[in-house]
């Protein structure tokens, strides 16, 4: 009996990590690869050392070093299942260390929970979480000393520590601190107020020597959130149980229950932790905007799997994030112009997107799409601009597209900042000394792929970005380079999408001039023009339209006219003949 009370805690500890990091990794995959982007670690002794004498530094450092690593399958899961678990296990090992007759293994359990779904937050900093796991650790330590002044200098060094190495958690350990004074041994209470009179004094002076911004991120856990962002109130939820679970835990020690209303408390414990789960995983698992689906897009276009794209992407269109990342792909596989009007796009925001001042997946989405088209000049503006809004020292992935756009614009002293910069980093060190063959070598960027491609085709005209629409700035890419098929394509597209048929027939008479181009002409493209062209079949020859293009509009013609007064026409016709762009024109707005 004795062995298996010492075996159970072990094995639902483990049932809980295994389920935990089945939860995480099947889900939520996505979001660790995409987490890790917005962090930066440098193994670099100035980076390193301008990080550790900042306000809670050391939990910074470690949590960096560790998110780095989420760029790898499963290990994102992996380390956020061991953070939970730390979280849990020492709350429980606080709780029956206080009292040993009752398991108080809610609180613990909700604790990790919060903090898995604050982890689920792109702009949540995970050194929240450790600093949170240090003010457990030291709390524990605490509890076991017994002497009142060895208890009070103790405290006090840790506030110390933890204002350094952790930041505002420092806070909640001092009010802690208080707590447990008040609740075991009030004849001393006021040497528990030392360390927070330490803290109070330590917040005045880092404010008033500009270590640290203003009094909140000092006294609240915002310090652990996008400094431009409101953070979720369950971002407070985790410093409140653990009061609750010290108050509780106290008040409810020395209760003699019998051991069969132990395990019934105990499953009761357990179900309202799954309930709550349940509960909340619609509100906090991130599912809200198609979130998870667009980070999953992301990283398949960072590895440039662009076929995964386009499977994703047949699924139902609920946010135009995902239409743009599917364009890209398509004009990655030089599919556009084929696809056209295959994929609900959305209107035309979904081929010309708005940019979102401040929105993050916005402008890393422009960033993309004007790299994919060739306009590097934008591609690097938004590249640019996208990592002034991640903090903490930018994003690796935007500095590999900033080495890229200056070395296709011959800037080589700045993409060799950048270089010398990825060279510092873990995953990236390999690809950015790879990219030290095109410094100062315009005949070896000429002659690579994909950044001589880019380089021949900039446009020699200058222009306003932010005033220039997207249409424009597609011509002079186009003019520029008129082998460039994914900025004719989308160009045409655009116009098709808008109706403009006389500019998009301008458009094909000026790149689509050679025999070879026009027998290749996309499908959509040749049932436009036979469409534009209807009263002079003469025309459909020379444009090279296909006899079986000609056949299907002499069918879906004759269906029309047959049934124009049917109510369900448009129905019938795409059951005959598809998604095409007759129907589009006809018939959509």
């Amino acid at each position: 009996m004795k062995t298996f009370e010492k075996l159970l805690p072990i094995a639902i500890w483990f049932v809980v990590g295994i389920t935990l990091f089945l939860l995480a990794q099947n889900y939520f995959e996505f979001h660790f690869y995409y987490a890790e982007q917005l962090q930066l670690f440098l193994y670099n002794k100035t980076f390193l050392s301008d990080l550790l004498f900042s306000f809670g530094g050391l939990s910074e450092i470690i949590c960096r070093w560790l998110i780095q690593f989420y760029i790898y399958p499963k290990i994102g899961a992996l380390i956020t299942t061991i953070f939970l678990l730390s979280v849990a296990i020492l709350m429980n090992r606080i709780s029956r260390k206080i009292n040993t007759d009752v398991s108080l293994i809610l609180l613990p359990l909700l604790a990790a929970i919060f903090i898995f779904f604050l982890h689920l937050n792109q702009y949540y900093y995970v050194a929240g979480t450790i600093a949170f796991i240090f003010v457990l650790a030291f709390f524990l330590i605490y509890l076991k000393i017994v002497h009142p002044r060895a208890k009070i200098i103790v405290a006090s060094s840790f506030t110390v520590l933890l204002f350094w190495w952790a930041g505002s958690i420092a806070f909640l350990f001092v009010i802690t601190i208080i707590l447990w004074q008040l609740l075991t041994d009030r004849k001393h209470i006021l040497y528990s107020f030392i360390p927070l009179l330490i803290f109070i004094i330590l917040a005045y002076a880092s404010i008033n020597l500009a270590w640290i911004g203003d009094y909140k991120q000092i006294f609240l856990p915002i310090l652990y959130f996008h400094s431009k962002l409101t953070p979720p109130l369950i971002i407070y939820f985790p410093w409140g149980l653990l009061l609750l679970l010290v108050l509780f835990s106290f008040v409810f020690r020395n209760q003699k229950i019998s051991r069969n209303f132990q395990y019934f408390v105990f499953i009761c414990q357990i179900i309202i932790t799954c309930a709550t789960i349940y509960y909340l995983f619609p509100i906090y698992g991130q599912f809200q905007f198609s979130l998870a689906q667009y980070k999953k897009l992301d990283y398949y276009t960072r590895m440039d799997r662009w076929d995964d794209i386009i499977e994703e992407s047949k699924k139902p269109l609920n946010n135009l994030l995902l239409a743009h990342y599917r364009n890209i792909a398509l004009m990655e596989t030089n599919q556009l112009g084929n696809q056209f009007l295959q994929f609900n796009q959305g209107g035309m925001r979904g081929l010309v997107p708005e940019r979102v001042k401040g929105f993050l997946p916005s402008l890393i989405i422009l960033n993309e799409l004007n790299f994919t088209l060739g306009d590097i000049a934008a591609s690097q503006y938004f590249a640019f601009e996208s990592n002034l809004i991640i903090s903490k020292n930018g994003s690796p992935r935007l500095y590999k597209r900033l080495v890229q756009t200056n070395l296709i614009n011959g800037d080589y002293r700045v993409a060799e900042k950048y270089i010398k910069l990825l060279e510092q980093t873990h995953y990236y060190k390999e690809w950015a000394t790879e990219q030290r063959r095109f410094l100062y070598n315009d005949k070896v960027v000429i002659e690579d792929q994909l950044l001589g491609k880019k380089r021949r085709g900039q446009p020699s005209e200058n222009y306003l970005l932010l005033a220039t629409e997207l249409p424009y700035r597609l011509q002079l890419l186009a003019k520029s380079d008129p082998t460039n098929t994914a900025a004719i394509e989308y160009l045409a597209s655009i116009y098709l999408f808008e109706k403009q048929n006389t500019l998009f027939i301008e458009l094909v008479d000026k790149y689509y001039n050679t025999e070879e181009s026009l027998i290749n002409l996309p499908e959509k493209f040749q049932e436009a023009i036979i469409m534009i062209k209807e009263n002079n079949p003469a025309e459909w020859k020379r444009y090279k339209i296909s006899s079986r293009v000609v056949i299907k509009y002499r069918n879906f013609k004759q269906m029309f006219l047959k049934n124009k007064d049917n109510p369900n026409i448009v129905d019938l016709l795409y059951q005959n003949f598809g998604n095409t762009y007759w129907s589009y024109f006809m018939f959509y707005k």
